[in-house]
């Protein structure tokens, strides 16, 4: 269909009752998932806007289930690369979406699903969360409703991060729970301003999983729970290494000082050698990105020229948006106060100064990427864990400090 020159794919009824049959069931029961307060999806009629706080890669189809009619997602577009996933997710109607950049084709086809009478399904944090806590909502989605002037329905998601965490390949069972909320009627879209549009947003929206987990107590049973914790934490809080941690089964510690936690069946750590420093991923993610922050803003205030990290042996790939990704080149990856430097053994030494650098992501829980001059180029290595969200965090804290900007301002 199209609208205002905008083609957008109806998404097929048929493939979706399939879907929710299938795959929707077997995820229902593999992550016990249930829904509260459906009654305001009873009550409601398309078109509307459901937004939801996003903590595992199967959110939408979890989440899909509940909706009784086809939700036109708005997706990263790292899913369209691929021709089979593409023809699938075109099935599904699925909006392809860059990640952190604004793009206004994406809007346009949000506003053609919505005058077909669709339910468009918006992930407002715009990344999942490495911690358990909602992240900082966009505040061009705010924007975005005040444009569309129609309901918003929000799902708080509950549990999912205790069931599958970012940084982790490995599914733990417990309970997950939607809980549906009218947070904006129709009328007050169009007569709240933009503000308190994103007040209301964000306080219906905000949860704290470990807020949740210290009131529930649930456990969430898996093998290797600790494992590839490193991901999201970087920094020992006993001696102030970068990059030492490291984790095997439920343990997780410090390779140059020794210290140690367990990462308990119910999200909580305890502690195995050394006092407990922290005893939330959440608590320990809040304390290193301050770390960092300080870190860095001496650095900057002195002026180095000395590298802030650096990874050897990297694979970089280049593409754009939805096109397939293309293999580069291998080589040393630096990380300087201005700039990134990627060295190759043949082509010499490709410099990216931070100031030009947009949309930088982890995707698949440890490949950073970012646009540069038009190009998405992409680093991981087939090896090792990479801590991408280390770099990213870093690239940022950066950025903000070469413009003068608080943390909150950036959000």
């Amino acid at each position: 269909m199209t609208s205002k020159g905008v083609r957008v794919r109806r998404a097929s009824r048929h493939f979706g009752a399939f879907l929710k049959l299938t795959l929707g069931r077997f995820l229902l029961n593999r992550y016990n998932v249930a829904g509260e307060n459906l009654a305001v999806l009873r009550r409601l009629r398309p078109p509307y806007l459901l937004l939801a706080n996003h903590f595992t890669t199967w959110d939408p189809f979890l989440l899909g289930c509940f909706i009784p009619v086809p939700v036109y997602n708005v997706t990263s577009d790292m899913q369209f690369r691929s021709a089979v996933m593409r023809f699938l997710l075109g099935l599904v109607g699925a909006i392809p979406k860059t990640k952190v950049v604004s793009d206004l084709g994406t809007v346009r086809k949000i506003l053609a699903v919505v005058r077909m009478g669709g339910v468009v399904g918006i992930y407002p944090e715009g990344r999942r969360s490495w911690d358990g806590h909602t992240s900082a909502i966009l505040f061009s989605t705010a924007k975005l409703v005040k444009v569309l002037r129609l309901p918003v329905v929000i799902a708080v998601m509950k549990g999912g991060y205790l069931s599958l965490p970012r940084w982790t390949r490995f599914r733990r069972r417990g309970r997950i729970l939607f809980d549906f909320h009218l947070a904006l009627s129709a009328a007050e879209t169009r007569e709240l301003s933009a503000g308190e549009v994103y007040r209301r947003m964000v306080d219906t929206i905000e949860h704290d999983e470990y807020e949740f987990q210290r009131s529930q107590m649930l456990p969430y049973r898996g093998r290797r729970a600790a494992e590839r914790l490193e991901l999201a934490l970087f920094a020992c809080p006993s001696c102030r290494a970068i990059g030492s941690l490291a984790s095997s089964g439920r343990l997780f510690g410090c390779g140059r000082c020794g210290y140690r936690v367990r990462y308990n069946a119910y999200g909580f750590f305890e502690p195995r050698s050394g006092a407990l420093r922290f005893a939330t991923v959440r608590d320990w993610n809040l304390w290193q990105l301050g770390f960092l922050e300080e870190a860095l803003s001496s650095a900057f205030a002195r002026g180095d020229s000395a590298p802030v990290l650096a990874e050897r042996n990297l694979l970089i790939q280049v593409g754009y948006r939805t096109r397939p990704l293309r293999r580069f080149h291998y080589g040393d990856m630096t990380l300087f106060l201005d700039r990134i430097e990627f060295k190759t053994l043949v082509h010499g030494t490709i410099s990216f100064p931070i100031a030009e650098i947009a949309g930088i992501n982890v995707q698949i829980q440890e490949r950073l990427e970012f646009y540069f001059r038009g190009m998405l180029y992409r680093f991981h290595s087939g090896r090792r864990p990479v801590c991408g969200y280390l770099w990213m965090n870093a690239v940022e804290i950066l950025q903000r400090l070469a413009t003068g900007r608080s943390s909150s301002e950036a959000r």
